[in-house]
């Protein structure tokens, strides 16, 4: 059998679709929690850094320390790190030291000029991926979307279905289309999330003194209590549950980023139809406009939108193939080098 270390972020399951699907593959593999820390020099979205020198020698510390326990002291066979923030060149140089041939792969989930400074440790791996198209044209990376995972089939519930994190623009899309599905008195499961607010008249003065120093501003209470907003975040197992229970997927994507956010890609293997705002998907030989809308930039929903609804989805058989591609299954052969 062989062995695998995975570094991954725990958030959205990633690590435990992989896992599983490792397994059914013959690899074992041994999970490391990524570490997103917000005084690492190369975390650009870090408030303040540490010193580059106090911060290596800390994490180099750190993770020889790690990987000498008993359970991560091994020889392994692959390392694969899905962003991998706050590595050290130890890692590296443990593992080759036990294994010279050790396969070392990165995938990016993030993006180097929006989240972190991935780039930095290109060096040390044998093969980088990301999900960032424009990003691998400026790094020399190779391009691949987030894999899907096949979801069991439930009873359609609702028309469309909308959640993620709030931002002024998805909050612009999803209202859209509220007012468009009440208009058609359709049900649809649409929230944005934001963690609740403990205490309401500090948060309104927080508010004030941002302002007043001309700093970038928290939504406003009222929209707060707006009916599209919620403080209830969905498990992964929810989300994909209203994913298969729901005809339409809304997708948006931040504006640091083109790649394809995992929504977009559990929505495409579950056959489902999708608006997004990701004009990049037409270079994806998978798009097709039976299943994929793109929002105008003006966000309105016009007689297009209402005839893309309507339509039956029909996708050709060169579209089901290059579906099926970005399956788990599928993905990791590609990553691992298995094909």
């Amino acid at each position: 059998m062989k062995h695998l270390l995975l570094i991954s972020p725990d958030n959205h399951s990633i690590y435990a679709d992989l896992i599983t699907e490792l397994k059914k593959m013959g690899i074992k593999a041994d999970f490391l929690p990524d570490r997103d820390l917000n005084y690492d020099p190369d975390n650009v979205r870090a408030p303040f850094h540490t010193p580059r020198f106090i911060f290596s020698l800390m994490s180099r510390l750190y993770w020889k320390r790690l990987l000498s326990k008993p359970e991560y002291n091994k020889k392994y066979d692959y390392l694969l790190t899905i962003d991998g923030e706050a590595l050290n060149s130890v890692v590296f140089e443990i593992l080759r030291k036990r294994n010279p041939k050790v396969y070392c792969v990165n995938y990016l989930y993030d993006t180097i000029s929006g989240v972190y400074r991935f780039d930095r440790y290109f060096h040390f791996y044998d093969k980088v991926f990301s999900f960032d198209n424009k990003e691998c044209n400026i790094y020399k990376m190779n391009l691949l979307p987030i894999f899907w995972v096949p979801i069991q089939e439930q009873e359609i519930k609702y028309c469309f279905f909308a959640f993620g994190g709030y931002n002024e623009n998805r909050y612009k899309v999803y209202n859209q289309v509220k007012q468009y599905t009440d208009s058609i008195g359709k049900e649809s499961y649409i929230g944005l999330f934001i963690r609740k607010i403990k205490h309401e008249k500090l948060y309104i003065l927080k508010r004030v003194i941002r302002r007043l120093l001309k700093m970038p501003v928290y939504l406003s209470i009222e929209r707060y209590h707006d009916s599209l907003i919620t403080t209830k975040e969905l498990l992964p197992e929810d989300f994909r549950r209203l994913i298969s229970s729901s005809d339409i997927i809304v997708d948006t994507h931040p504006t640091y980023q083109s790649g394809l956010t995992a929504r977009f890609m559990w929505a495409l293997g579950a056959r489902k139809k999708i608006v997004t705002t990701n004009k990049d998907v037409i270079n994806y030989p998978f798009y097709s406009k039976e299943q994929i809308f793109i929002l105008p930039e003006s966000l309105q929903l016009d007689n297009e939108f209402v005839n893309f609804i309507n339509a039956p989805m029909r996708l050709s058989k060169d579209i089901e193939e290059s579906i099926d591609k970005f399956r788990v299954d599928n993905w990791l052969r590609v990553v691992l080098s298995l094909e």
